[in-house]
């Protein structure tokens, strides 16, 4: 099986990430269009306007694909900040009243930062909360 129709059904499979796809194949289709333009237009056969609107098209293709991506990390990060933020100020009472933190919210506080870590390697603008950088998820 070619890799696009592998990439397409896992990702039609995949929940959270079905909505965030790249269509490729569309992307693909436009450059073919934006190089056919280009072609007719060394024959003189395209006006400037028609040139424009081509590489709009491309660029407005490739605008909506990325969008899609770009609301899927964001939608994760809000995600991890909310289940980030109630785990950091248990720990942080618990370490005010000197109270011992029960292994299964460590487990979670840990699970929670290593995905926030994966986020912040696959999405270089992506911010996690302060502690984050300051190495108290660690």
């Amino acid at each position: 099986m070619k890799f696009g129709k592998l990439l397409l059904r896992r990702a039609v499979q995949t929940e959270p990430y079905k909505s965030a796809y790249v269509n490729y194949k569309y992307l693909k289709k436009v450059i073919k269009d934006v190089q056919k333009s280009k072609k007719q237009s060394r024959t003189g056969d395209l006006d400037d306007q028609t040139k424009l609107l081509e590489f709009g098209a491309f660029f407005f293709a490739v605008a909506m694909e990325a969008q899609k991506v770009d609301g899927l990390y964001e939608n994760e990060m809000r995600e991890m900040t909310t289940q980030f933020t109630p785990l950091l100020a248990f720990l942080n009472k618990c370490i005010a009243s000197h109270q011992e933190v029960p292994v299964r919210v460590l487990d979670e506080f840990t699970l929670v930062c290593k995905r926030l870590d994966q986020l912040r390697g696959m999405y270089p603008s992506f911010v996690a909360p302060a502690c984050f950088y300051s190495g108290a998820c660690l």
